[in-house]
């Protein structure tokens, strides 16, 4: 066997070689996006974004992230008791902005249900019943 080409052969090697060359290329290409995508992730993870990215606001990952939660704690703070709690001047908070259906505050509610399940503890400890209860 020889491995030498034989006339008329080259166009055929020549077309191989191009096929070859440009499947290459497109992996090159897919690798070069991959890896800008994972830089970009990794950088938005940190705080650290390109300068085209400013002027869009929602992809800035920190800032979306910070913004949600902020929201959330708002939201917790106005809606997520079910009773009111006493301020310094010994009433309810006013700023909190519902009607709990009921005037008791949360610490009066907390000693009435550790009172009412009193029982066989040692002093100075909780029944178990009262956690369930309480959460």
């Amino acid at each position: 066997m020889c491995n030498a080409l034989e006339s008329g052969d080259e166009n055929g090697v020549l077309r191989i070689a191009k096929n070859e060359v440009e499947r290459l290329n497109h992996g090159w290409v897919l690798l070069r996006i991959a890896l800008s995508y994972q830089d970009d992730v990794t950088q938005a993870l940190t705080g650290i974004y390109r300068p085209e990215l400013d002027a869009h606001e929602t992809m800035r990952l920190r800032l979306r992230i910070r913004e949600l939660n902020e929201e959330l704690a708002e939201r917790m703070n106005r809606n997520g008791h079910a009773r009111g709690f006493r301020i310094v001047k010994n009433e309810v908070d006013q700023a909190i902005s519902r009607n709990f259906g009921c005037n008791e505050e949360i610490y009066g509610w907390n000693r009435t249900l550790y009172r009412d399940s009193r029982g066989v503890e040692l002093p100075r400890t909780v029944d178990p019943a009262v956690l369930v209860n309480m959460f």
